[in-house]
């Protein structure tokens, strides 16, 4: 079916009455932005290389229809399919309607010190936001 028509076939069969999270690129003004309208859980994975024991600061600007929204972010160590070793931070929305500007630091301290599995340790410093 492809990655475009996906939402849209599942939301016409309505499996056991859920239906996906939809996401459209919208325009505000000047401003581009991602709309995701909430359904099932999603997930946007994005590998990004890292400097070992830095600050990375992270900004955005979040509207919810109901003041109720909210976007997690992780970064993490990344093995083939499986994520270890991750820090997080969540931006919730708090006024319906409005964009509202967060921002947060994470820190990759620590990122590619444990060993997996007792020996393997990660290639690189490739993580999961």
């Amino acid at each position: 079916m492809g990655l475009g028509p996906y939402p849209r076939i599942i939301l016409a069969r309505k499996p056991g009455g859920s239906f996906p999270t939809n996401f459209v690129v919208g325009q505000d003004g000047g401003y581009r932005f991602l709309s995701l309208r909430a359904g099932l859980p999603t997930y946007f994975g994005q590998k990004v290389p890292v400097q070992p024991d830095q600050q990375y600061r992270l900004f955005l600007a979040l509207r919810s229809p109901d003041g109720k929204g909210a976007i997690g972010v992780i970064l993490c160590e990344k093995l083939l399919l499986y994520s270890a070793n991750c820090r997080e931070t969540t931006f919730r929305s708090r006024i319906p309607g409005t964009w509202e500007d967060f921002g947060a630091a994470i820190s990759s301290s620590g990122l590619d010190e444990d060993a997996i599995l007792g020996w393997l340790k990660t290639a690189g410093r490739i993580v999961s936001v």
